[in-house]
């Protein structure tokens, strides 16, 4: 094992002088092999060291556009702090710069759905630690699981935040926009017997409510994309 760790310190040097040099094709290498090597030894200092080179190989392999690698690498450096309970706050925060980077890479299912499990492994991190940054997690995962297409997962988890967040000051008074995301879903499920304005089969006053909320905060792609399918499906049935 001193030899894999006398390897390791020595890929660990490369890189370092590598990224010095502003070479971050041979930094982001030498940072994963390093890492490697450091976590085939196993034990919690070699653990720890693994973690902190497969997060440098993330920023390196960032500047040179390898974002697979770099987020391969990065989720790498979180399992390895999630199994350490001493460093789980630490994995929970790299979840969710994970989480952020899949929804920016691309909207593709694929990375749509990693972002969600990394929202979800970061607020069951962040509970465990008993840290208020759980909740934050939580309504990352409430949203995205709307936007989705997960809407029976949403309305739970909205039911789950407003629960938490009846003693918060902060958070309480945004109830009505949990609220509204929880009917946006209710809408997409088509369950409108649950919805007054829909119930009224009134195409117009639905637009007009529509409107008037937008006027109140900022309405997102996916809040717009539902609302105007509902109008559509109001405006088939008031012709009929």
């Amino acid at each position: 094992m001193q030899v894999i760790e006398g390897l390791a310190y020595e890929d660990k040097e490369v890189a370092i002088r590598a990224k010095g040099k502003k070479d971050y094709h041979t930094a982001a290498r030498s940072f994963l092999s390093a890492a490697k090597q450091f976590k085939k030894i196993g034990d919690e200092s070699n653990l720890l060291e693994a973690a902190n080179c497969y997060e440098d190989a993330y920023k390196a392999f960032q500047q040179v556009k390898q974002n697979d690698k770099a987020l391969e690498a990065l989720e790498t450096a979180a399992s390895i702090h999630e199994k350490n309970i001493r460093q789980s706050t630490r994995a929970a925060r790299i979840y969710e710069i994970l989480a952020d980077q899949y929804k920016k890479s691309n909207s593709s299912q694929y990375s749509l759905e990693k972002a969600l499990k990394m929202h979800r492994k970061a607020a069951d991190l962040f509970e465990l630690d008993g840290d208020g940054r759980f909740l934050f997690s939580l309504i990352s995962q409430a949203e995205l699981s709307a936007e989705i297409g997960y809407y029976e997962q949403a309305i739970d988890l909205f039911d789950n935040i407003m629960t938490l967040s009846v003693n918060d000051s902060v958070l309480s008074y945004k109830t009505k926009s949990y609220i509204f995301w929880q009917c946006l879903c209710i809408i997409a499920l088509d369950d409108w017997n649950l919805i007054q304005s829909k119930n009224s089969c009134d195409p117009s006053e639905f637009s007009t409510a529509c409107k008037e909320y937008d006027q109140l905060t900022t309405l997102t792609p996916w809040q717009t994309h539902i609302l105007l399918e509902a109008k559509k499906v109001l405006e088939v049935k008031d012709l009929r």
